[in-house]
């Protein structure tokens, strides 16, 4: 799958989404979503998730059916889903306020408010630390991009 963010100053960003056998689709979206959404590309492809939020775009799930709360809790999400929503957010809480002592405490804790069933991940400093290093990485590269120029990610499962 190909992933394509359009910077536009005055108006919202375009992410779209190019994906073999299925139709194209975009959405507009802030500077926040495409922050989190480079950050779910980060924990994804460093992690190796497959049935994640971009393994669930890329294998045909409209990705409008997360703009939606609704319809978002009807799917049944894999684990590897629920951990990666819950990290994306406890990694943009990192980058804008200072890394926390234990991001694994801080993702169990999460994890348990919202699906106590999961079963609880240790993820390791490396692994952590490789997830950071290519957000920021990524931020970078978004920061870089000129209005009206894009930035352009494959997603491959």
């Amino acid at each position: 799958m190909k992933i394509i963010i359009k910077k536009k100053s005055s108006a919202k960003h375009t992410i779209s989404y190019i994906r073999e056998g299925y139709q194209d689709y975009w959405i507009e979206a802030d500077n926040f979503l495409v922050i989190h959404d480079l950050c779910h590309y980060a924990i994804e492809i460093s992690l190796q998730f497959k049935n994640a939020f971009w393994g669930l775009v890329a294998n045909g799930i409209n990705p409008s059916i997360f703009e939606n709360r609704e319809t978002r809790n009807t799917l049944n999400l894999s684990n590897e889903a629920w951990y990666a929503e819950h990290l994306a957010n406890l990694l943009l809480i990192e980058y804008t306020q200072g890394k926390f002592d234990d991001i694994n405490k801080m993702l169990e804790q999460s994890l348990m408010q919202h699906n106590p069933s999961i079963p609880i991940i240790q993820f390791s400093i490396v692994e952590l630390d490789t997830v950071r290093a290519l957000l920021h990485q990524l931020i970078d590269d978004w920061q870089a991009v000129n209005e009206g120029d894009c930035l352009s990610l494959d997603f491959i499962i």
